[in-house]
């Protein structure tokens, strides 16, 4: 006993048996990369949750306790609102998250992201965590919310394929709008494997484009429908290209696979009745129309016919106004024509009587009464003595020729 403590001590003052050492860093990773292996991450805590802080930074600090052992938690600021210490602190609750270590400290924590207030258990906690995880990363938003087409050609249908629910929908389908295209991809609806047959089939069936796709199934127990609340089945059928239509029987509660269906419907029979029209009803509307048509075609040609009787009967009595037009035109024509000879031959007789009188007037006239005109060699007419008494000859033009003189004095003789 006595030579133990030496021992003690000559082991640790030997550093030159160590051959390798951590640094505190790396013995925190160590441990931190251990507790985040699968076993401590993605966990469900139950404890009563106490000291609870909201940092300025709105991040959350509390601690889970039971009767023997405590752990210090933080939840960050976008995993749930401020809690009410009145009514929330210290409550026995179920908390969601991993177990890490904080490096700087080196100290145990458990990072939470989801605390369950309510007393039906893991179960639902865990429902509920989901929900609230899928909504806030928008699965559940209306706006994202397709329309169904009103008239489908083809329709895929993911159900099992014994059962009443394939034989209730083909026969609605085939009734109300055979001229629909059916792609059955049979598929177990509850119990193990039907995870991976639903997810299959919508995989198998986004290759064909259906209009619309079915997801059903009949009634039965709650826990029969605990495969339509799968992260997994709800994110297939989000990323679907086409739009979903889920009737998951008569269950009070809507699962998550129907808040993220484009449309969810109570049973299958009303989803087949929803995505169908009626083809009766669209054969009565195309009669109606071919009727409405017809009396419609009727009643135009009744129109143009009495347009066109109208439109003969003005004509034939323009006709006859264009005929009265004509003679009253065709009379006074005459009257104007009538009008313009008499004006036309009286001035033709003011012309000749002023003729007349211009006739009279000519030289040729008055020679013709017995007067003569005396011109020089120029033809200038000449009517003064003292004009003639200059010039040597001259002509005297008579009416029927001309003379030529001349003025000789008495020496010429």
């Amino acid at each position: 006993m006595s030579d133990y403590p030496d021992a003690l001590a000559s082991t640790f003052n030997d550093y030159s048996q160590i051959d390798s050492y951590s640094s505190i860093s790396e013995l925190v990773e160590l441990l931190s990369n251990q507790l985040y292996s699968s076993q401590f991450k993605n966990i469900w805590v139950r404890g009563e949750l106490i000291n609870y802080t909201f940092s300025a930074n709105q991040n959350h600090f509390f601690s889970l306790q039971d009767n023997h052992a405590s752990i210090e938690c933080i939840a960050f600021s976008n995993s749930f609102q401020k809690l009410d210490q009145t009514t929330q602190v210290g409550k026995e609750v179920l908390v969601h998250g991993s177990v890490d270590i904080y490096k700087q400290k080196g100290r145990l924590q458990f990072v939470s992201d989801f605390i369950y207030f309510g007393n039906d258990g893991s179960k639902e906690a865990e429902l509920l965590r989901l929900k609230q995880m899928l909504q806030d990363e928008g699965l559940f938003e209306k706006s994202r919310k397709r329309i169904l087409p009103k008239y489908p050609t083809t329709i895929g249908i993911i159900t099992s394929a014994q059962g009443a629910v394939i034989k209730d929908l083909i026969q609605i389908i085939n009734r109300r709008w055979p001229l629909m295209h059916i792609l059955l991809c049979p598929a177990s609806v509850q119990g193990s494997g039907a995870e991976q047959q639903i997810i299959k089939a919508l995989s198998s069936l986004s290759s064909f484009q259906p209009d619309i796709t079915i997801i059903a199934r009949g009634g039965g127990a709650d826990e029969d429908f605990d495969i339509f609340n799968s992260e997994n089945v709800v994110r297939s059928i989000f990323k679907f290209k086409h739009p979903v239509i889920t009737a998951l029987g008569h269950q009070k509660n809507s699962t998550l696979s129907d808040l993220v269906s484009d449309v969810s419907v109570a049973t299958p029979s009303e989803a087949a009745e929803i995505i169908t029209p009626d083809i009766t009803i669209i054969k009565k509307n195309i009669n109606d129309l071919q009727n409405n048509a017809y009396d419609l075609l009727k009643n135009n040609l009744l129109i143009l016919k009495n347009s066109y009787i109208k439109k003969l009967s003005f004509l034939t009595k323009k006709q006859f106004k264009t005929l009265e037009i004509k003679n009253t035109a065709n009379k006074n024509l005459i009257f104007i024509s009538n009008a313009a000879s008499r004006t036309l031959n009286a001035n033709k007789l003011k012309n000749q009587a002023l003729k007349d009188r211009m006739d009279a007037l000519s030289h040729k006239k008055v020679m013709e009464r017995g007067y003569s005109i005396i011109t020089n060699k120029k033809n200038k007419i000449i009517n003064k003595k003292q004009d003639l008494i200059k010039e040597k000859h001259f002509m005297i033009n008579l009416v029927d020729g001309a003379i030529e003189s001349a003025i000789r004095s008495n020496n010429d003789k």
